[in-house]
């Protein structure tokens, strides 16, 4: 993430892998690049060019929605959606992260996929407790929970320990 934790030039070497896919058009580099420069910027405290890049990350996220997927290609646009939807709940966006978090878990279910679905499910639970609409959070964490079956790991679990 960050080059001789430098924040300076993890943003250049960001910048440099977007403009180099844009003519790629590959939108799962340039969303997570947008991400980067994200963090780069949340750790500089700069929270209005966070949220301009996590803007981004997002208009990228809906691009690679857009397309048709390999299986393979989907588990990636997932794994980007769940840290980028991660991390925007953890600082502090949750209206944002409630509407980009209902809209991947309609494209799961619009795919049959049960892929990450209770990480999703956990993070529309958390949000909505940020936003003090408990009895709904509860709804969702209750559904997560009877996912636990299918899955053995869990995506957030992993990426809560970045954050700790």
């Amino acid at each position: 993430m960050f080059v001789n934790h430098n924040q300076d030039d993890s943003i250049s070497n960001f910048n440099l892998a977007i403009n180099k896919h844009q003519t790629r058009d590959n939108q799962i580099v340039i969303g997570w690049s947008y991400l980067g420069i994200a963090l780069a910027y949340h750790d500089l405290n700069l929270r209005k060019q966070t949220k301009c890049y996590l803007k981004l990350a997002i208009k990228e996220l809906h691009i690679c929605f857009q397309k048709k997927h390999k299986v393979d290609e989907f588990r990636q646009t997932i794994r980007f959606a769940i840290t980028l939807l991660a991390i925007i709940d953890n600082i502090d966006e949750p209206e944002i992260c409630l509407i980009e978090s209902n809209l991947v878990v309609k494209k799961l279910k619009q795919s049959h996929s049960f892929y990450c679905l209770r990480d999703f499910y956990n993070i529309i639970g958390d949000c909505l407790i940020k936003i003090n609409q408990k009895e709904k959070a509860a709804e969702y964490f209750n559904q997560a929970e009877q996912l636990q079956g299918l899955y053995s790991y869990s995506n957030l679990e992993k990426l809560s320990l970045f954050f700790n």
